[in-house]
């Protein structure tokens, strides 16, 4: 399933509403613990970023908005690594560094002037791919791109002077994946209800440009919902909630709007 919601970039969205809102897609799987964090600055998380990872923890989502970086976290076995640059030029250059000393970037986000990137040891890093375009149609290709040649979007990212960065990996299986591209949030819950049907998670939830990314995979053993909350002190409850309830893995969180 492929789904471009006839967006011309040379013209005003079809956008209805004025809303925005955090989003998180939950994964029934956990690694050996989980956290949440949530930092008023980016130096404040600098220094959790780095706490967190010297305790064995892996950031596997995050998104910045209104000051504010927001962070789920687990213990997972592979080695880790973050990097924090302003430049988008400079980011992409350390990227591809990384790529080639066998990382991938299995987190990607933007936020207060910095792009941030968590990093995972894979062994296939050299089988991925890294992106990064300034176009919704040169982002669409790519995507096609990467499921004709059975990769997946790991991680994805928008900021900058306007640059969608994406990060695809090898699939482990032979399951079609399926994205979505839409102004619409109301379309992009369905969309998601529906790839829950069909036993699909979200690895990449993104907003930018004025148009939610969603990119979905198959895992069809395993229970998946997603949440949305119009304010931090509500998302954060969400986050909140999950991490003494049913302890699911947040493998993708985003923050964006309707009407703007």
């Amino acid at each position: 399933v492929r789904k471009f919601s006839g967006i011309n970039e040379d013209t005003s969205l079809p956008l209805n509403g004025d809303s925005c809102f955090w989003f998180a897609w939950f994964e029934g799987i956990s690694g050996g613990g989980a956290a949440y964090s949530v930092s008023s600055s980016t130096e404040n998380f600098q220094k959790v970023l780095e706490e967190y990872g010297n305790k064995g923890y892996s950031l596997v989502s995050s998104a910045f908005s209104h000051g504010q970086w927001m962070g789920w976290w687990e213990i997972l076995t592979s080695k880790s690594k973050w990097i924090m640059r302003s430049s988008t030029d400079a980011f992409i250059e350390e990227l591809e560094n990384q790529k080639r000393n066998g990382y991938v970037p299995t987190s990607l986000a933007y936020g207060d002037g910095m792009w941030l990137a968590w990093l995972w040891q894979d062994s296939n890093a050299n089988a991925g791919k890294l992106v990064a375009t300034s176009t919704l149609h040169g982002l669409v290709t790519e995507m096609n791109s990467a499921i004709s040649s059975g990769r997946k979007l790991q991680s994805s990212a928008y900021g900058g002077d306007g640059v969608w960065i994406a990060s695809f990996s090898p699939k482990s299986n032979n399951a079609d994946s399926s994205w979505i591209i839409t102004p619409s949030f109301g379309e992009l819950s369905s969309h998601s209800n529906q790839m829950i049907g069909e036993g699909r998670f979200a690895s990449a939830i993104t907003y930018g440009k004025s148009v939610w990314l969603g990119w979905y995979d198959a895992n069809p053993n395993t229970p998946s919902a997603y949440a949305l909350n119009s304010t931090d002190a509500g998302f954060v409850d969400l986050l909140n909630a999950n991490l003494k309830g049913p302890n699911m893995m947040v493998t993708s969180m985003a923050y964006g709007c309707e009407g703007h």
